[in-house]
């Protein structure tokens, strides 16, 4: 409610399936596949395990050198943390994300990768 156009927000109810803030599925979920029409094909993300406990790894593809900004934030759309914020050539890349650094409890998170114009966002979930 505190941010109702923010990006996360939609996407987390979209991808939650919920509708936290009234509006009508239909119209998200439009905009969901919108935005990933709007992806550019070469980018890929996704991490395993997933459900995990206490690490996961996040592996992402980058078809061009790009500026990439990958985040986890919490299921408020509160950031816990930022892994990688800087320029990087195409290729293949990893990161490890530990629950255990940030102290998070069990629950949904979610990791946005941002490379140039393009965003994408999926969905954890840390079992303690």
């Amino acid at each position: 409610d505190k941010y109702p156009g923010d990006e996360i927000t939609i996407h987390s109810g979209i991808l939650l399936g919920e509708d936290d803030r009234k509006m009508n599925y239909e119209v998200l979920n439009k905009e969901e596949n919108k935005k990933t029409d709007e992806v550019e094909k070469g980018y890929e993300i996704t991490n395993y395990p997933n459900p995990f406990n206490p690490t996961t790894v996040i592996s992402y593809q980058l078809p061009e050198k790009n500026y990439v900004t990958l985040k986890v934030y919490d299921i408020l759309g509160r950031e816990i943390a930022t892994l990688i914020n800087e320029y990087q050539n195409a290729g293949s890349y990893k990161v490890e994300f530990s629950a255990d650094k940030y102290n998070l409890s069990s629950g949904i998170y979610f990791y946005t990768l941002k490379a140039g114009k393009n965003y994408i966002v999926k969905k954890m979930m840390l079992i303690k």
